[in-house]
């Protein structure tokens, strides 16, 4: 399988988070990890998850802000990614559900 078709596949599946209550993305532009998860898996994450808020706020400023991506989960505590982990915005959603089924089960 070609991997067009297979980002076709993995970007039409949906994404439904059982944990989470909140996503937070803090971004600059320069991030580009961020842009193309915001740009590519936000939306389908948006729609599938309506009853999770995401607070997504971008910077156009470098001054002191740290790009953040943080995951609470209520009464389950939170969650906060280390970017610097991640080269593509597939290892970073995947990373996401992984998070998301741990704590489902905590429950």
């Amino acid at each position: 399988m070609s991997s067009r078709r297979l980002n076709r596949v993995l970007l039409g599946v949906p994404y439904i988070l059982k944990a989470a209550q909140v996503v937070r993305i803090r971004w600059t532009p320069s991030n580009e990890l961020l842009r193309q998860f915001n740009t590519y898996f936000l939306p389908g994450l948006r729609y599938h998850n309506a009853k999770v808020e995401f607070q997504v706020t971008r910077s156009d400023h470098q001054g002191g802000e740290e790009d953040q991506f943080e995951v609470l989960f209520g009464d389950l505590g939170s969650h906060e990614l280390n970017l610097q982990l991640y080269e593509c915005p597939h290892q970073l959603m995947q990373r996401l559900r992984d998070i998301d089924i741990e704590r489902s089960l905590m429950r």
